[in-house]
């Protein structure tokens, strides 16, 4: 018996055969693909080139690009961006889900950059709703987290959250064309 299943699996796992080697060699061919055999993290690359190692060059680069300045820097760009991110509401370029993407892109940065940068699900709110800046999404977000607040802890995420913000944001924009369209 083990006490997870990542350590049955990695147990169980084969590090020897002909699939195994096929599997290595395509994986060192992605990565001498998208890193490439000059630049940034080529000597991981050339160093493995001789026996083809995809699995032992993915795991040096892994730790030779995740180390603590790479993650320091993750965390400073992500915190930039959210704290410069402003939705005036929907835009030309920029809307709604426009705004969602940048966010989420950011807290998984800062996840990426590990647990001294986690933001709690109720720190995410707040910094979405630091960035909203338009009246109605103002309105929409405190009812929204009203609404969250009720919730049960299990059912308090970001995403519960912001679906419903959302729904009241789409709501009303559908009401508005719907009006501006009658006028017309």
């Amino acid at each position: 018996n083990w006490p997870t299943r990542e350590e049955k699996l990695k147990f169980c796992i084969k590090l020897h055969g002909s699939r195994y080697k096929s599997d290595t060699e395509a994986l060192y061919s992605l990565l001498v693909e998208h890193i490439g055999t000059v630049g940034c993290g080529s000597n991981l690359i050339i160093k493995h080139k001789r026996f083809k190692e995809g699995r032992s060059c993915y795991l040096e680069l892994k730790s030779h690009f995740h180390n603590q300045a790479y993650k320091q820097n993750l965390a400073t760009t992500a915190n930039k961006s959210l704290a410069e991110l402003k939705y005036y509401g929907d835009r030309r370029n920029f809307t709604l889900e426009t705004y969602y993407d940048i966010i989420s892109k950011n807290f998984n940065m800062l996840d990426m950059a590990g647990t001294a940068h986690l933001l709690t699900e109720e720190q995410k709110i707040i910094k979405f709703e630091a960035g909203l800046k338009e009246e109605k999404a103002i309105s929409y977000s405190i009812t929204s987290k009203s609404i969250w607040d009720s919730l049960s802890e299990n059912n308090q995420t970001f995403d519960s959250y912001y679906n419903t913000f959302s729904s009241f944001m789409n709501k009303h924009n559908t009401l508005v064309q719907g009006n501006q369209r009658r006028i017309q």
